[in-house]
């Protein structure tokens, strides 16, 4: 649903997407959407610690590790946003874990 809702938009500037889910990981999500949109901030978000996955191409997109405030929410993507995570396309990042 989110890939379709991406190839209907002229921009996607940002991304937040769990890393485990049941019918696509957020790695092959984020993957997808970067194909369409090769500007888009990706943050992952997930209830495992950060060392449970490939923390260096995590940290490339950016984590916001569960449960987390709303103040924190708001931080992470100010950071995206405003200070600019990498931006990484899908083939130079390679999403996987």
């Amino acid at each position: 649903m989110a890939v379709s809702i991406a190839e209907r938009k002229s921009s996607v500037e940002l991304l937040l997407t769990d890393v485990a889910m049941p019918d696509v990981d957020g790695p092959t999500l984020a993957a997808k959407i970067l194909t369409i949109h090769a500007n888009a901030k990706v943050i992952f978000m997930s209830g495992y610690g950060l060392e449970t996955y490939d923390a260096e191409k995590i940290a490339e997109a950016g984590f916001l590790p569960k449960p987390f405030s709303s103040r924190m929410l708001f931080d992470v993507i100010d950071r995206a946003l405003g200070a600019g995570l990498q931006t990484s396309s899908a083939s130079s990042t390679g999403f996987s874990f």
